[in-house]
């Protein structure tokens, strides 16, 4: 994502939902899309979520594992899945939050962070298949449900 793109996120937002309000609803049934308010993205990164996340989420799916208040991403989390293998660990998972597809590094754990809004900002104990925990910190979150593509989340307490 380009750091211009970054920066633009905001207004684009903004400038969607005031469309939306205004948008004559008999005339124009179709409703316009965020993207279409960017100026700075890359045309081919577009609502797109990496492929690996999205094959952790249909393997989890296959398990009977995915949490049914997540299905507001699915679409979007599935749409790439196909185009990879998914990861030997699948999850770290929370009360409220999972985190796809988790990577740790020098302290920080990277995934696909979908949580509700109960869980903004607080100290959460995650764990994976094998019941392994991990103490984060999760970001402030803005809506009811979030998700949030290579979240990166500081590692609080490991075991």
């Amino acid at each position: 994502m380009s750091a211009l793109h970054e920066e633009e996120v905001p207004i684009a937002v903004l400038a969607w939902q005031q469309a939306e309000i205004n948008r004559d609803r008999k005339k124009n049934k179709q409703a316009s899309k965020l993207s279409d308010f960017f100026l700075y993205a890359d045309s081919s990164v577009i609502d797109t979520v990496d492929a690996i996340y999205g094959a952790a989420a249909v393997k989890l799916a296959e398990m009977k594992e995915f949490p049914s208040w997540a299905l507001f991403a699915w679409k979007d989390l599935t749409k790439n899945a196909d185009q990879a293998t998914a990861p030997k660990e699948l999850f770290y998972r929370g009360s409220a939050c999972i985190l796809l597809a988790p990577e740790i590094s020098e302290g920080m754990v990277r995934g696909f962070l979908l949580a509700k809004k109960s869980q903004s900002g607080k100290e959460v104990l995650l764990f994976n298949s094998r019941f392994k925990p991990i103490r984060v910190r999760l970001p402030k979150l803005e809506g009811e449900v979030a998700a949030i593509e290579n979240c990166y989340l500081e590692i609080l307490r490991y075991s």
